[in-house]
């Protein structure tokens, strides 16, 4: 596994909930099996995520950005402010999208 992944993820082991499974990054049907749930208990999730950000052409660096989408429903996901930003929010919201695709899944409304 990309050690940038590896990195992001050990920074938010702390966020299990009473069940001791790790709450984001995964979507919720990913959240049924084994616990502690880790991404790295996930390949299909990981490859889905490494194609669509390839895809993308997002640098390995900022993958861990879109990360956080993946616990938050659709409708609180950040739009493009138009400030030129790299990278811009319209880039890490089609990752996700792709991935969730990819999966077969769609993102969460609320």
């Amino acid at each position: 596994m990309a050690e940038w992944l590896r990195s992001g993820l050990q920074s938010r082991e702390r966020r299990f909930d009473s069940g001791r499974r790790l709450q984001g990054f995964l979507p919720p049907v990913f959240l049924a099996t084994a616990l502690p749930v880790t991404i790295e208990a996930h390949p299909q999730f990981v490859a889905a995520f490494m194609q669509a950000s390839d895809e993308a052409g997002l640098a390995d660096y900022f993958r861990p950005l879109v990360l956080p989408l993946f616990n938050m429903p659709f409708t609180q996901w950040p739009g493009c402010c138009a400030g030129n930003c790299l990278p811009c929010a319209q880039t890490l919201v089609a990752v996700a999208l792709k991935t969730y695709s990819l999966l077969g899944l769609e993102p969460r409304e609320a």
